[in-house]
């Protein structure tokens, strides 16, 4: 009978108890990727709606109407919460003070009917505060785009028409003749 050297038995006894332990170890480690990437993925779906709400709060009322402040303010807060690129939340950031500004001063300029539906003003400085919201809109979806991995395409900037609300209020010197 041939006796086994020592080094042999104390390799196949590490082998014996590495073997389950490594597997373990590999079997964590794919566990922990698979549950990382469940909750990035979660929230990029968490910034795209955040997005998705701030974009459409910025332009939902008329701009008299203090009751929507309040949503556009959440809709910010969120994006710093979840929000990934500094870019995607400096440009919410600016998109909700330009909107609550442009709100503000809806409230106190005066406004006269345009139609029987849609209201308007004449006064310079909310039609220049108009313009800084649509400015800050288009940068702001570019940053989103931008931030939710859209390819290099779809994130050049372009052009946004952004329709008028009947009941938003348009400056009465952006009106067409009826």
């Amino acid at each position: 009978m041939s006796t086994v050297p020592v080094w042999v038995l104390l390799v196949v006894a590490i082998i014996g108890v590495a073997g389950p332990l490594g597997a373990q170890g590999i079997g964590w480690l794919i566990k922990r990727t698979e549950l990382e990437e469940a909750r990035q993925q979660r929230l990029r779906d968490e910034r795209i709606k955040a997005y998705a709400e701030l974009a459409q709060t910025a332009f939902a009322r008329d701009t008299r109407d203090s009751s929507i402040d309040s949503e556009i303010l959440a809709s910010y807060s969120t994006i710093a919460l979840v929000g990934e690129s500094s870019k995607a939340i400096l440009a919410a950031q600016k998109l909700c003070r330009q909107t609550l500004q442009l709100r503000d001063l809806a409230r106190k300029v005066s406004w006269s009917d345009i139609t029987e539906q849609r209201k308007g003003t004449p006064d310079p400085a909310y039609k220049e505060a108009d313009a800084a919201v649509r400015e800050a809109f288009k940068h702001f979806i570019y940053a989103a785009r931008t931030d939710i991995g859209h390819s290099p395409e779809a994130t050049e900037p372009i052009e946004l028409m952004v329709e008028e609300e009947p009941d938003r209020g348009t400056p009465l010197s952006e009106q067409q003749p009826s």
